[in-house]
């Protein structure tokens, strides 16, 4: 495979560099840590945790869950107070 793409000589490109690859791309592009667990196969997750200083989209994901949830209990405190002002 190596000489397919022109790197058959390079002594540093082995197997491992590609599955270390694969593993950094999976968790930057959001895939979370368990799932890139089971493909790559890892035993215990501590074997994948060495990858997720990688994912730091996971962050905006927070946020926007909280902001989603702040939206929904405004809405709904929108609607409380509205019955309560009709029941008057």
């Amino acid at each position: 495979m190596k000489k397919e793409v022109g790197l058959g000589n390079d002594k540093q490109i082995v197997p491992h560099i590609l599955r270390n690859t694969c593993a950094s791309r999976l968790v930057q592009a959001g895939i979370d840590l368990r799932r890139v667990q089971a493909f790559l196969g890892h035993q215990t997750i501590q074997m994948t945790l060495r990858y997720a200083h990688l994912a730091t989209n996971d962050l905006d994901q927070c946020v926007a869950a909280l902001e989603t949830f702040r939206k929904e209990k405004s809405e709904q405190e929108k609607s409380i107070e509205a019955l309560l002002l009709a029941a008057e």
